[in-house]
């Protein structure tokens, strides 16, 4: 987890960074040289990667089966929703909620599509999508990066390839869950978990991450405060509890 985000996301957990490259021996040293806690899944075939993102199916992140649009409309104009704030902190049952991809990393020059072409066609705008390239390929990542079809480019060739590779993927995990996430937390804010947003909780949050080092965290509505989840499931919950909860 990284904190000191403007609003703590309403839920995160670990999630999975797909690696596409047909050198197969370059997908077998780069993740050597990254951090062992990123969940790196190889593909060597940029069509079979694609295949694979498209047949993932629907996670928990987007937002899916959290939302309940009553029956009963007060106008044509008007819909009434409700949040079930409970789920959230059920996908912490799911044992697929690692799979969840959050980053893309791609090679440009590969035989059946290049880099470009393969970020086009992947669907899903949560995604975060880092172009590995060499020096010839330049203006084209940069024309990419410009017209939003790339979150960042990396030369194979710099010497801090590796260090910039693991630094723009944790930033782009975090913005996964910041994006997927928004809406969730823009409409607890207007409730009960307006504390989310609330700088004192935040900086109370960041002191209990920096000690305790989780891994996953999620908003739980009763009690209401955030459970947290370190590397080895051991749990810690932190109580919230507004002035009136005190004195009743």
């Amino acid at each position: 987890m990284q904190p000191g985000a403007a609003t703590i996301p309403p839920f995160y957990f670990p999630t999975t960074t797909v690696l596409v490259d047909d050198h197969e021996e370059y997908l077998d040293v780069v993740p050597l040289m990254l951090d062992p806690m990123l969940h790196l899944r190889p593909f060597s075939s940029p069509r079979m990667a694609l295949a694979a993102l498209g047949s993932a199916g629907s996670r928990p992140v987007p937002g899916g089966g959290w939302l309940y649009r009553w029956k009963d409309r007060p106008s044509q104009t008007q819909e009434l929703l409700a949040l079930d704030v409970d789920s959230i902190h059920r996908i912490v049952y799911d044992p697929e909620r690692f799979s969840e991809v959050s980053v893309l990393v791609v090679d440009y020059f590969m035989p059946e599509m290049d880099g470009v072409t393969f970020c086009k066609r992947l669907n899903n705008p949560l995604i975060g999508k880092i172009l590995l390239t060499g020096r010839a390929e330049d203006s084209v990542a940069i024309e990419a990066f410009n017209s939003g079809v790339i979150d960042r480019f990396i030369r194979k060739s710099d010497p801090q390839a590796m260090a910039k590779l693991q630094v723009a993927i944790r930033e782009l995990q975090q913005r996964y869950f910041e994006r997927a996430g928004a809406f969730v937390a823009e409409a607890l804010a207007m409730g009960r978990f307006g504390f989310l947003r609330d700088p004192a909780f935040r900086a109370v949050f960041d002191s209990v991450v920096a000690t305790f080092q989780p891994i996953e965290s999620y908003v739980v509505c009763n009690p209401t405060g955030v459970l947290m989840l370190d590397a080895w499931g051991v749990g810690r919950f932190l109580l919230v509890q507004t002035d009136d909860d005190l004195r009743e």
